[in-house]
């Protein structure tokens, strides 16, 4: 482009053109025609079936302006794209650089500070694409094209994990990554497992290492995600079409028109460890799951205009495709143990949806660890450890982050039901006619004794909603354990399977009791050392609120995590 513009810089135009900010490029070409995007170029390297030779010869327009490569100049230039040694303008300094050695061609990809450019390198024969701020003038080469997505939305994503750069589409008002996700996990892998596949196929995820593999600020998309991308581009018979990359797809005549690119790699088979339907398919992980042993994917193939949102095996490896946005629900990862926990937002809050596991130290000089023995091992916090028991960017709730949730479940749920909108699962095994024998005492009279092992096995229950997705879950504990000392007979079951305790960071409990409708944030006082290891630390010794250790002399609650 040779078009003259406020800022845009000038030498030996009729040369070597002009050079133009990110901000002048997206606006520059001419009316039919568009700035490239990264895949427009991609493609365009892809036409020289893996030699960089046009880059190398330069092109019969350059011949002149480039400087001689081991003495020879000049070149046979295969495609006619005659790319010109124009340099780059360095705001910083305002001068001209590389003039005669070096191309750059901006592409429609960026993000608020830092765009896409395509670089021809005389100092090592290669092109690549990579990233450059935005006030830096390079030159432009438009295509010809209708329209662009892509001159209209900010379209890059700059992953801070590993600095790589992805191309992302706006469709429905979601922005997409429009390139599949290429960040190394555990259980991830590139196609036929050579590494140089990944760099522009991305990685293939099995559905667990899926769940926590997107950058910051971007999400696994929910079923209902995908189903809203098919429905934004026409619907399930022609969403195929809409969403497939152009000349990839074994002659279908996909469009490509949302530039969402899907391309066809297949997938991995977890059980057979092969890579299948290459260049037949493609799919793309949902967060949802259907069973304990399938999930939800985005499925295209060939030959079909179609596309469908259907259940594969967890264990498949499949491209990943990231949400723009925090999710309303998903999975985090604690990176100072590297164990998973679920979280769900709820109003403006995103709460653990599991209790914390990570392992401390409790009560002073003891060095040993206390968990619930049959509730999946999940541990029990000493107020003074569960302060600081939160991940990185988590927080134990304060008593306003508790009433904050308790007044949102209100409102969503009402007031009949707020407790069990918060509780998870079957709950209780209360006292029950059906588990009581009768006896005969001591002067002949019956009487009526509880059946412990009846109780355990069916008694009465309650069901809860769980309608927000916290999850809470009763203690449930047939025994309590300190270290590997079982402590039976606190705990028991028929007085604590139907209560949860939370801390909050005042060092109070929040009690969810499924015999209440609300749950209780009420002050903790610790028991003293020596008290009947089956008090409640409020006096009691029925229907205990929380546990107590007699050779510590503290109280011990769950622990849930709010979000910064």
């Amino acid at each position: 482009m040779n078009y003259a513009t406020e800022s845009s810089v000038c030498d030996s135009c009729e040369l070597y053109g002009r050079l133009y900010t990110h901000e002048e490029a997206l606006n520059v070409c001419p009316e039919g025609f568009v700035l490239p995007s990264y895949w427009d170029y991609k493609k365009l390297k892809r036409s020289l079936q893996g030699t960089e030779k046009w880059f190398t010869d330069k092109g019969t327009q350059g011949t002149k302006l480039w400087f001689s490569v081991k003495g020879v100049s000049g070149g046979i230039d295969t495609l006619g794209f005659a790319a010109i040694p124009s340099g780059f303008f360095s705001y910083k300094d305002s001068v001209v650089r590389r003039r005669g050695d070096m191309a750059g061609y901006w592409t429609a990809d960026y993000d608020r500070d830092y765009a896409l450019r395509l670089k021809i390198d005389i100092k090592n024969d290669m092109s690549t694409i990579d990233g450059l701020e935005r006030d830096y003038g390079f030159a432009v080469r438009c295509i010809k094209r209708k329209s662009s997505v892509q001159n209209k939305e900010k379209t890059l994503l700059i992953d801070g994990r590993n600095s790589k750069y992805y191309r992302t589409t706006t469709i429905g008002g979601v922005r997409w990554m429009a390139q599949n996700l290429d960040y190394k996990v555990k259980k991830s892998w590139c196609l036929n497992d050579d590494d140089s596949m990944c760099g522009m196929l991305g990685r293939l995820y099995a559905w667990d290492a899926a769940q926590t593999a997107c950058p910051s600020g971007w999400h696994l998309p929910r079923k209902s995600e995908l189903d809203s991308l098919v429905f934004a581009v026409g619907g399930k018979s022609v969403a195929g079409l809409a969403l497939k990359m152009q000349d990839s797809w074994n002659g279908d005549s996909a469009t490509d028109s949302y530039l969402f690119s899907a391309f066809p790699v297949g997938f991995r088979d977890g059980k057979k460890g092969t890579y299948e339907n290459g260049m037949t398919s493609t799919h793309f992980w949902s967060s949802s799951e259907a069973t304990k042993s399938s999930a939800y994917a985005l499925e295209l193939e060939a030959g079909k205009n179609s596309a469908q949102v259907r259940t594969i095996r967890k264990d498949y490896g499949v491209s990943v495709r990231c949400v723009e946005g925090d999710p309303d629900f998903g999975v985090m990862v604690d990176s100072r143990d590297e164990k998973k926990y679920k979280f769900v937002k709820i109003g403006s809050q995103v709460w653990m949806a599991e209790n914390l596991n990570y392992k401390t130290k409790l009560g002073e000089g003891t060095g040993r660890d206390v968990c619930y023995s049959n509730l999946h091992g999940q541990h029990a916090f000493l107020y003074e450890d569960a302060l600081n028991a939160c991940p990185d960017g988590w927080h134990l709730p304060t008593d306003e982050d508790w009433v904050e949730l308790v007044d949102y479940a209100q409102n969503a749920c009402g007031n009949i039901d707020v407790t069990g909108c918060l509780a998870k699962g079957i709950w209780g095994q209360m006292e029950s006619d059906q588990c009581s024998n009768a006896v005969e005492g001591e002067y002949g009279e019956t009487q009526y004794v509880e059946d412990l092992d009846c109780l355990r096995r069916g008694g009465y229950r309650l069901e809860a909603s769980d309608r927000l997705s916290f999850g809470a879950v009763g203690f449930m504990p047939d025994d309590f354990v300190l270290g590997s000392e079982c402590r039976e007979g606190c705990g028991g079951p028929v007085d604590s399977k139907h209560i949860a305790n939370f801390w909050s960071a005042s060092k109070k409990i929040l009690t969810i009791d499924m015999m209440e409708n609300l749950p209780t944030l009420k002050l903790h006082e610790d028991p003293t050392v020596g008290m009947d290891d089956c008090s409640d630390g409020f006096g009691g010794s029925s229907m205990r609120t929380e546990f107590s250790l007699k050779n510590v002399g503290k109280t011990v609650a769950s622990v849930r995590c709010v979000k910064d």
